[in-house]
Order: C-alpha cells, then sequence, then structure tokens
C-alpha cells in the first residue's frame, strides 16, 4: 500500500510531505484498482481480473465491491483444531481436504452476509464424490458464494447428476436467496447449524439444516414460507395452523436442503 512518496502521481502536490504523499497514495490504492477494472472491462467485458490483497502491507476496502467481488480464501488454518488425518512428509491444504471440516470455514465468510450481498464474496466448494461431502458443499454453495473449484471431470455420473438436480432448482430462486436477510442458528462446526434465507416479498428461498451428529432435529421455521417445496435428504416439511416445522435424521455428519418457491 505505501508504495509511492511522489507529489507528481496523482497522489499528492509538490508541496505536499512525503509522508502526505504516500498516505493519501495507501488510501487511494482501492480506488485505482476499481478503475483499472472498470476501464478494462468497458471495452473487454469479459476480461478477469485476480487481484492478490491478503500478504501484509497490501489493500483491502469495500469499494472495490462496486467493481467484482472478494475471493475469500484461507489457507493456513492449524489443522488440529479439526478431526482431519495427515500422513507425516506429505503435503496437504485444508481447502482441498473433502469433508465437513472445509465447509465449516468456508461458510463463516457468510457472517458478512448481514451487511452484503453473500453474492460478492466469492467462495470454491469441492464436487468430489463421496455424494454427503458433495451435499455439504452444494448446501453451502447455494448460500450465495456460488463457486465450485476442483477435478470437475474426475467427479462421477452420479455426482454430476446429484450437482445438476440442485444446482437447477437453486437457479429458480438464487435471486431470492440472495435478497434474502440471513437468519442463522447455530455456528460452522457446532451439532446442528441452520441458514434460513427466504424471501419475505414472495416466501421463495432455503433453508439448508446442517448436523454434525447422527440425529433427528427439528426446526421451527422463523418466516412464512411459500408453501411449494422440493426437498433433498431425510427431511420433512409440516405446514401447521400457526408454524412450519422442518424434521431432519442424519445417520452421520450430514445436510439437508428444503427449498420453497421451486
Amino acid at each position: 500500500m505505501y508504495g509511492c512518496e511522489m507529489g507528481n502521481h496523482f497522489h499528492g502536490l509538490l508541496e505536499n510531505t512525503k509522508q502526505e504523499c504516500e498516505e493519501s497514495y495507501a488510501f487511494n490504492v482501492v480506488k485505482y484498482l476499481a478503475k483499472i477494472v472498470d476501464y478494462v472491462c468497458q471495452k473487454h467485458p469479459e476480461a478477469i481480473f485476480d487481484f492478490d490483497i491478503t500478504e501484509g502491507g497490501r489493500c483491502a476496502g469495500l469499494s472495490f465491491l462496486s467493481s467484482g467481488k472478494f475471493f475469500a480464501v484461507n489457507n493456513g488454518p492449524y489443522y488440529q483444531d479439526y478431526d482431519i488425518q495427515i500422513e507425516d512428509g506429505k503435503w496437504t491444504n485444508i481447502f482441498v481436504t473433502p469433508g465437513p471440516s472445509r465447509t465449516w470455514i468456508c461458510r463463516k465468510v457468510l457472517e458478512y452476509d448481514r451487511w452484503i450481498p453473500s453474492v460478492l464474496f466469492l467462495t470454491h466448494y469441492l464436487p468430489d464424490d463421496d455424494s454427503t461431502s458433495q451435499m455439504l458443499n452444494l448446501a453451502s454453495l447455494i448460500l450465495g458464494q456460488n463457486g465450485i473449484w476442483g477435478d470437475l471431470l474426475s467427479v462421477s455420473v452420479e455426482g454430476v447428476k446429484l450437482f445438476g438436480d440442485i444446482l437447477g432448482s437453486y437457479k429458480h430462486i438464487r435471486e431470492d436467496i440472495t435478497e434474502a436477510y440471513p437468519k442463522v442458528t447455530g455456528e460452522p462446526g457446532e451439532t446442528f447449524e441452520v441458514h434460513e434465507k427466504i424471501n419475505t416479498a414472495n416466501g421463495c428461498g432455503v433453508i439448508a439444516l446442517f448436523a454434525n451428529l447422527p440425529g433427528t432435529y427439528t426446526y421451527k421455521v422463523k418466516q412464512k414460507t411459500n408453501e411449494k417445496v422440493m426437498i433433498y435428504g431425510d427431511v420433512t416439511v409440516e405446514f401447521c395452523e400457526d408454524d412450519i416445522v422442518i424434521t431432519a435424521t442424519y445417520s452421520k455428519a450430514n445436510v439437508v436442503i428444503v427449498f420453497f418457491g421451486v
């Protein structure tokens, strides 16, 4: 961020001190990154920019979201905090490890969804078999981060069909999910974690119910929904007189998805 202290490079005047010019440069870096993107994309709309802002001394700022997305990645969690077996001397990375723990980390980004639309935080989820891992990644993806990353050609025929079915349903109401204010019960990694994203204007949206221990769990929906339902997983939806009750059963760490309005 502090790459220039000259007074004749559009971030100060010759009469400004070097410190003033340098601080002006740092303050304006994000704005000029956005200007670069906007200028080029006006002429070449298909262009893709990748600005790495993660290391020390680099810039970050919400103003860039007017021109693009944040690709949310963290490669440095402590493995001892997660239930992952690692062979001695083998390089690995939690972002290429199938299973629930990876999605816990990725879903933490959704905490920003109260203030910033989740679609502005691209996060790549894994498509790898088996179906349980795929369900965990799909249910996380449709909450708004919309990214798939991995060896797509190695996914089984059954896995491709699963992705096609769920994403096909999701695309009918994705704008409603983006519009909806998040109502979240629990935290990623807790026994039961529920994300309710229902558009109050029409009752369309999704509820994703994650469990990390086997059992049967009941959830009372917090707002009125569209009565047209599409479910994925061992789950029932009851429309009672005043309440909507979802009951889900899990044989292991997994997730169920309930779409409304599909």
